[in-house]
């Protein structure tokens, strides 16, 4: 089985986390083609929210910046999406242990908020709503360990 991203993507996000901290910034937003990388700092740890358009693939080429995605139900009832995580690590619902979840189930969000974050290699990754709708389920408890391609949250679109 192949990983998810070479060594080289985690090296120069290294690179850009270090250069966050040591010019005292609060935000970096790089884009390059259809995808976008921002590192903002949240307390005293950097969170990384990366997107990418289109369907999240099998198996990611290298350097490819994955996302959430949506995808019609593979079984059961209801007719939602369902959001998978784009990679494996632990499943947070709020910011912080202090803070309010993201979202709870019958919210409405909008395509792009935040839903949650999925912890990776000490890295705090955004999870952010595909489509807009209505959360018709959470499937994770917080600080749930996932896998990459697990289901996360059902969402009726509108």
């Amino acid at each position: 089985q192949s990983p998810m991203f070479d060594q080289d993507v985690f090296t120069n996000l290294r690179k850009v986390i270090k250069l966050l901290e040591k010019h005292d910034l609060e935000e970096i937003e790089i884009e390059q083609g259809d995808t976008a990388l921002r590192v903002r700092r949240a307390g005293a740890a950097p969170v990384v929210s990366l997107q990418s358009p289109g369907v999240l693939p099998a198996a990611p080429a290298a350097g490819a910046a994955p996302s959430a995605t949506a995808e019609k139900p593979k079984g059961g009832s209801g007719d939602g999406m369902r959001v998978v995580s784009p990679f494996v690590g632990t499943f947070y619902r709020a910011s912080a242990p202090s803070e309010p979840a993201f979202v709870q189930e019958g919210d409405v969000v909008e395509k792009g908020q935040t839903l949650c974050i999925v912890e990776a290699m000490k890295l705090m990754n955004e999870i952010e709503a595909p489509v807009s709708g209505r959360i018709e389920a959470i499937l994770v408890e917080n600080e749930a360990a996932v896998e990459y391609g697990q289901e996360i949250f059902v969402i009726s679109p509108r």
